[in-house]
């Protein structure tokens, strides 16, 4: 008698698992954002009002832990200022993103402001 149609069980993808552990840990992990922003020096004072506005809402989103804001001490630095903020995890950050992006992008381009960001883990401390 033959096994047609019958499959046998699928054997577990173990990179793929491993993958997926990973992703989700690290998903519940602690994350960095590292913002950097290159504001026009005719800019500055209204840049930083409005983020002294922003900030408000951002601190009120689930998962921010913490955040600080870095003015250069140089006034010919390519990226003059920097927020650095803490969240619980990747996963809520991006909530909070979603919420604000749009007209977030909106005003800085308004502004002249150019804006990078990137999440970062801590990878070792010392």
């Amino acid at each position: 008698m033959g096994l047609a149609g019958v499959h046998a069980p699928a054997r577990p993808q173990v990179g793929r698992d491993r993958q997926h552990r990973t992703y989700t840990r690290r998903c519940m992990m602690p994350v960095t954002l590292i913002n950097v922003f290159s504001v026009p020096a005719a800019k500055e004072a209204e840049f930083v009002q409005w983020w002294k506005d922003v900030k408000e809402h951002i601190t009120k989103q689930e998962g921010f832990i913490r955040g600080t804001f870095h003015k250069s001490l140089k006034p010919d630095s390519r990226f003059n200022y920097i927020n650095v903020a803490i969240w619980d995890n990747e996963t809520l950050y991006w909530k909070a993103y979603e919420k604000s992006v749009t007209p977030m992008k909106e005003k800085l381009g308004q502004l002249g402001v150019e804006m990078t960001p990137a999440l970062y883990h801590v990878a070792f401390e010392y």
